[in-house]
């Protein structure tokens, strides 16, 4: 994740065949991104913390490291049962405090359209996976609703109940959030340490009852994280990322990172797209539109008059945000 400013220099473009799924992968490296900030962190540490939620032990092996960047990435695995959220849906997106399912606010009701008409309930909740109690995300079940786990995968967050676990060595530099630094999820022994982790991280979402999960701050080869990581370890790790959230039996979001959507939609369900109306960047999220899976997208700066016709042309589903994320905007496009 991600704000952004600025353009992107393109310098070089790379084409290989995938050796696990026999397809070609092209990626694009970029240098001098001079408007791309580091991780887009919007759930900040509580002033005071409740006793934390604990994190289940890992239920499955990580996946084997590969030996070196080039090892060849993990085919898909198949997505039979797993179930993404709705094509085209109105949606919440509350990450600075856990949900409360008596307040308007936070279930988004009563919001109106960019257009001024009356917009339906939210369907879709994407909440903090740690915060939120399995009765929070279960009542929100029971109700027909559908559960995204935010969960971050590329960070270390200090306030967080398993933040001990990371080695000393996996930890880079800030991603400008208080508390949060760069994990080093280059091929070694860190990155084993770190799928550890992450597979507790899923199972406790799957354990709690989400459907689906948001990984946040999957692009830490596009941002300065004090580790030589490449645009391909972290393809690698996103595609691990997504196999092993869907062997749990839950579906997965592309968060951001859309410059490499056409390698990772194969391996993703939907996306979790931030301003991308914004920055004009929206078409890199083609392939996802051509394989008709559901784009999530949100605005934080821009009038949704600005971007909401072009959004509805294209099936997004788009709302207007608070930065924050503390549920007191929330504009559908819709």
């Amino acid at each position: 994740g991600r704000y952004r400013t600025g353009v992107h220099t393109l310098v070089a473009w790379a084409q290989a065949t995938d050796g696990r799924s026999g397809t070609a992968r092209t990626t694009v490296t970029f240098a001098n991104r001079p408007g791309r900030r580091p991780g887009r962190r919007r759930h900040r540490p509580p002033l005071a913390r409740l006793t934390p939620t604990p994190v289940p032990a890992a239920v499955a092996t990580p996946a084997p490291v590969p030996a070196a960047p080039a090892t060849p990435a993990p085919a898909p695995v198949g997505a039979g049962g797993v179930q993404p959220p709705p094509l085209q849906a109105e949606w919440q997106w509350e990450l600075s405090h856990p949900l409360s399912l008596t307040s308007a606010t936070d279930m988004g009701l009563n919001a109106k359209t960019y257009a001024g008409a009356p917009s339906a309930p939210p369907t879709v909740f994407d909440i903090d996976g740690f915060d939120n109690s399995a009765s929070t995300v279960q009542a929100l079940n029971r109700a027909g609703d559908y559960t995204i786990c935010y969960i971050d995968v590329g960070t270390a967050e200090n306030w967080r109940p398993d933040s001990t676990q990371f080695p000393a060595s996996a930890l880079g530099t800030t991603n400008g959030w208080p508390g949060e630094r760069w994990l080093n999820i280059a091929p070694g022994p860190d990155l084993h340490a770190i799928e550890q982790i992450m597979t507790a991280r899923f199972a406790m979402c799957k354990q709690k009852g989400f459907e689906a999960v948001e990984p946040d701050n999957m692009d830490g080869a596009e941002n300065s994280t004090g580790f030589p990581i490449t645009i391909a370890d972290q393809l690698s790790y996103d595609e691990w990322i997504a196999n092993t959230v869907h062997s749990m039996g839950m579906a997965v979001a592309q968060k951001n990172f859309e410059d490499q959507s056409a390698a990772l939609e194969p391996y993703f369900d939907f996306v979790i797209e931030e301003q991308c109306f914004q920055y004009n960047d929206c078409s890199s999220l083609a392939p996802y539109m051509a394989a008709h899976k559901p784009i999530y997208e949100a605005e934080y700066s821009t009038s949704p008059a600005s971007f909401c016709p072009a959004a509805n042309r294209d099936g997004f589903n788009s709302v207007r945000f608070d930065l924050s994320l503390n549920g007191l905007t929330r504009i559908p496009c819709r």
